[in-house]
């Protein structure tokens, strides 16, 4: 492979394909993602300079029109990065591709940026309605992008796969982008916390599941103030989720006084949905609704979502227990992705296999909570099987603070 001997492309995360661990390790080298929004007007600007250069027949200068190719191939790999979705386009940088003209791959390449450009603005905009019910996950659109940069490539003649590990040798092209590297939720402290969590869960889908979390919670300021911090991420995470497949969004919270008791938790619990719905730009109305209604699920960006607390009040044997407190917002899509639900053939199988693997380690499973349907019940599961549900729902006007 290209990048021989050199660690630059050793996969740091299962889901990843080489190339974009490299280009994550270097990035986080630097400081971090750029906002989406940014890094795609940067691909369209090395597209730009790509262009100028075809249309003055530069041809001479390889090494330049090689670079401007390798930017938009790493730009968009960043892009893909940020949303978790995986590449399977490596292996083009070790075999030639001449299936169309140059004039078809640059229109190939400009109608693809133009797609990834939509994508990202839906997924950060103020659009609700996606552009398109054709409009592919970022997974395709970028493997289509890297398949015409590829034809480009050989037409040309250019050195494509040196000319990748010189860029991210170098850094030249991170350090055009004059904006300063921004919180980005697939990167977030809370994740790397969370991540014993998921490890020893005995849910079949935990180790693998593909999470963004939420900005640092600031236990000075108040839950509103950090709830403020939060929504734009977790609104881009509920635009995105269902074509990006990602399944949960993370929030740990920190407080000066850690809560001492469920009835606790469940208070700021209730607040926090509270502000979040006053915030959601999709205008929630769930909780003015009585949470123990039928059918009723929790709310935000027009997605409905399932949420799991996980707290250290809990004894170590039980499904819910953590060494710090974090709350988990999934998708009711996402078990779908994991064939649960939604009418799903495997739903029965799946559900006991679940329930099969729990009761094998040893941990408690609510089942005869879970089995009544009222969603709000297991939102907070209570200490003991059998035990009353802790009423996280029930208002109380002298302690409801969100300020």
């Amino acid at each position: 492979m290209f990048w021989g001997s050199a660690d630059m492309f050793n996969a740091s995360d299962d889901w990843m394909s080489p190339i974009q661990a490299a280009v994550h390790r270097t990035i986080s080298d630097r400081g971090g993602y750029r906002p989406p929004t940014v890094t795609v007007l940067h691909l369209i600007d090395e597209l730009g300079e790509y262009l100028e250069l075809n249309e003055l027949r530069t041809h001479q200068n390889g090494s330049v029109m090689a670079d401007q190719i390798a930017a938009v191939w790493l730009l968009s790999v960043c892009i893909a990065n940020q949303f978790e979705a995986q590449l399977q386009t490596d292996d083009l940088l070790e075999s030639s591709s001449r299936g169309s003209s140059i004039d078809e791959a640059i229109r190939q390449v400009f109608r693809s940026a133009g797609l990834i450009a939509r994508v990202i603005n839906y997924y950060d905009g103020a659009q609700w309605s996606r552009p398109s019910d054709d409009l592919l996950p970022l997974s395709q659109i970028i493997a289509q992008l890297h398949v015409a940069l590829r034809v480009l490539a050989d037409h040309r003649g250019l050195d494509l796969a040196a000319a990748l590990a010189s860029q991210l040798k170098s850094g030249r092209i991170w350090e055009q982008q004059a904006i300063e590297a921004s919180f980005d939720p697939s990167t977030a402290s809370c994740l790397l916390r969370f991540q014993t969590v998921a490890e020893a869960s005995n849910c079949l889908f935990a180790r693998s599941s593909r999470l963004w979390g939420a900005p640092d919670w600031q236990r000075r300021r108040s839950i509103v103030y950090n709830v403020g911090n939060i929504v734009p991420y977790f609104s881009r995470f509920c635009r995105a989720a269902e074509a990006e497949v990602l399944d949960g969004f993370v929030i740990a919270p920190q407080w000066l006084e850690p809560p001492s008791s469920l009835n606790e938790i469940a208070l700021f619990f209730r607040n926090l949905l509270t502000a979040l719905t006053r915030m959601d730009p999709g205008r929630s109305t769930c909780m003015t609704s009585d949470p123990l209604g039928q059918q009723w699920q929790f709310e935000f960006s027009r997605t409905r979502l399932f949420i799991t607390v996980f707290s250290p009040l809990y004894k170590l044997e039980h499904p819910r227990y953590a060494q710090g407190t974090y709350i988990l917002f999934q998708p009711e899509f996402s078990f779908s992705h994991h064939q649960i639900g939604n009418g799903s053939k495997q739903t029965l199988r799946i559900k006991a296999q679940i329930r099969a693997a729990f009761e094998k380690a040893g941990v408690e499973y609510h089942g005869e909570l879970i089995d009544e349907r009222q969603e709000a019940k297991v939102y907070i599961l209570p200490h003991e099987i059998g035990a009353s549900p802790v009423p996280w729902w029930m208002s109380n006007p002298e302690q409801d603070v969100l300020f």
